[in-house]
């Protein structure tokens, strides 16, 4: 990836970050490309677009939908979401 972007003059590949972060940016990718990986989650605009220019779909948190409210153990036993005042075993 470096190479190609060596090659076309811009080492960086357009990205505006400092140099370490591109490397960065860059094993993030190529790691994830080697395991498989189709996609991306992150919000970091720099690594999201350079996943994107290599054809990796990239998404942010808030692209993603928000889940229903689950279910949990506390809430199935009765347990408030919020301490009552006065019932807090820390205090």
């Amino acid at each position: 990836m470096t190479r190609q972007a060596i090659d076309a003059g811009d080492k960086r590949g357009g990205s505006s970050a400092p140099w370490q972060k591109v490397k960065v940016d860059r094993q993030v990718i190529a790691i994830a490309r080697v395991e498989g990986a189709t996609h991306i989650y992150a919000d970091d605009h720099n690594l999201t677009a350079f996943a994107r220019q290599l054809g990796m779909e990239a998404l942010s948190t808030w692209d993603l939908p928000v889940p229903e409210r689950v279910e949990d153990l506390f809430s199935i036993s009765g347990v408030p979401e919020q301490p009552v005042e006065g019932n807090d075993p820390l205090d």
